[in-house]
């Protein structure tokens, strides 16, 4: 996953080139960043691969129709920042509501006025603008500690109700960092902390979600990973820690404590401190799993 932030980024997804086509030149006037996608199955690539905000989606597309793709991408922990426009020919409140469902921020029936769809991407990167300031890290750029407690709690409601596989979390904290603030400074510890977390954003696959815990201490929330999976990720972050090159000679660890998602989200958190406790017991640079 990477870092997250507002950008001018917009897919059109449908799979009429007629409508790209027109939506397309309507929008690059505006000077709005465009990406294409003909079907359900090309719209998650593009979003994965592009990381647009607003995301305009036909609700009738082959392979995944336009409720399947919004329902995938909300499942998911990767897309927080993207508001979903459902675009069909089809009208009244039963499908609204069934876009609503699955997680659709508007719904604008076909065909559309070109004055009211700029209204809503507009009204849209508001709201994004909110929930940014509202979830984001501002110094690192990942996400908060809120954001993450709420993904966390709306995963374990779909674990609890047997719709996705039980999840694993990851507690990473920086070794002997108020070690590097004296010695190197705040504006340095500073670099070093934004270095590390776009270490986290590069080394995580598309699902996961890093964040910012609190001050040189991150969470790494991984869905679908059992304990074996886990630790591989965390070894393979120790070992990408230990060779991150920082300005000034600065030279970086992590030490990991890791747990399964049972029942409970905030026994999980706890459970996922003692064991970077346990971890930080033994020495720095550590792993443990609880």
């Amino acid at each position: 996953m990477k870092t997250q932030k507002i950008t001018n980024r917009i897919l059109i997804a449908d799979d009429e080139r007629s409508v790209r086509v027109l939506l397309t030149q309507f929008l690059a006037k505006r000077g709005y960043e465009l990406f294409e996608a003909a079907d359900g199955y090309e719209t998650i690539e593009k979003v994965d691969e592009h990381l647009p905000n607003i995301l305009l989606l036909d609700r009738n597309m082959p392979g995944q129709d336009g409720l399947e793709v919004c329902r995938e991408l909300r499942q998911g922990s990767h897309h927080p920042l993207l508001y979903i426009v459902l675009f069909s020919a089809h009208q009244g409140a039963e499908e609204i509501e069934k876009g609503r469902q699955v997680g659709a921020d508007a719904y604008l029936t076909k065909p559309c006025d070109l004055t009211l769809l700029l209204e809503t991407i507009e009204e849209g990167f508001k709201s994004l603008e909110e929930k940014s300031r509202a979830s984001l890290d501002p110094l690192t750029n990942l996400f908060n500690q809120n954001h993450f407690g709420v993904t966390l709690e709306r995963l374990a409601a779909r674990i609890n109700a047997g719709t996705d596989d039980p999840c694993t979390v990851l507690m990473l904290d920086l070794d002997h960092f108020k070690d590097v603030i004296e010695t190197f400074g705040e504006e340095l510890a500073e670099v070093a902390l934004k270095t590390y977390s776009q270490l986290l954003g590069e080394v995580t696959r598309k699902y996961d979600l890093p964040c910012r815990w609190e001050a040189d201490r991150f969470m790494m929330l991984l869905p679908e990973t059992d304990l074996d999976a886990a630790e591989m990720i965390a070894l393979r972050i120790q070992k990408q820690t230990d060779e991150l090159e920082v300005e000034g000679g600065l030279k970086l660890s992590v030490t990991i404590g890791i747990a399964r998602f049972k029942q409970d989200s905030s026994e999980l958190v706890e459970r996922v401190k003692r064991a970077l406790d346990a971890a930080k017991s033994e020495g720095r640079g550590g792993l443990k799993i609880l």
